[in-house]
């Protein structure tokens, strides 16, 4: 991934993704990179992703790519999963629920939608007006952000911790024995798997693409 940032690129070039291809058990980028830089020639890369877990693409070219052990998106894949739960109910639900929209949007940003972890079974801002319940199950930062939010509001909150992370798939949950990484194209574009390899292929590939 390296290869692509050079001197030249970062003067004004930019990255279209331009097939997204199943190869089981992984998918397969070929990625188009160009710049408007003079001593620039326009490349070609394909980008095996092993095993993914989740990815994004939008239509919109990307100004870099980064291969990533470490990020946001990468939590729920590689911190263990708990249960943040209350006893007594919140003083004030409804400012309850605003401050925790605080929190959760200083940590997740633009990449993870507030309502992804809370309890579905019953609207959150009922739920904190209830004797307790289960409120979440989110990676621990998320869990002790909830938390923390409503220790002010007078509720008395805890968290069941797992052990290990989780893969989550249509089968179900099961422990994730594998390393994850993310393949971030700057400043949309995703996919978190386990294993990547990049490799330069002739500009012609993008072309049969076309």
């Amino acid at each position: 991934m390296e290869l692509l940032v050079t001197t030249e690129f970062e003067e004004g070039g930019w990255i279209t993704v331009a097939r997204v291809q199943r190869r089981a058990p992984g998918i397969e980028l070929l990625l188009d990179v160009r710049s408007d830089a003079e001593n620039f020639e326009r490349q070609a890369w394909r980008i095996e992703c092993g095993d993914p877990r989740a990815c994004r693409f939008g239509a919109e070219p990307s100004n870099g790519v980064q291969l990533l052990s470490e990020h946001m998106l990468l939590s729920p894949h590689v911190e263990p999963p708990c249960v943040p739960a209350f006893r007594g109910r919140a003083s004030d639900p409804r400012r309850a629920v605003a401050d925790m929209w605080e929190r959760h949007t200083s940590i997740a940003e633009m990449w993870v939608p507030f309502d992804t972890f809370f309890n579905r079974q019953i609207p959150i801002m009922e739920l904190l007006g209830t004797s307790g319940g289960i409120l979440a199950e989110a990676p621990q930062r998320f869990a002790e952000a909830y938390s923390e939010v409503l220790r002010t509001y007078e509720a008395e909150p805890y968290i069941v911790r797992g052990n290990s992370p989780l893969r989550r798939s249509e089968r179900g949950c099961a422990s994730e024995h594998r390393s994850v990484e993310l393949l971030f194209l700057e400043s949309y574009d995703f996919v978190i798997a386990a294993g990547f390899s990049a490799k330069r292929v002739p500009v012609e590939s993008i072309l049969d693409v076309a």
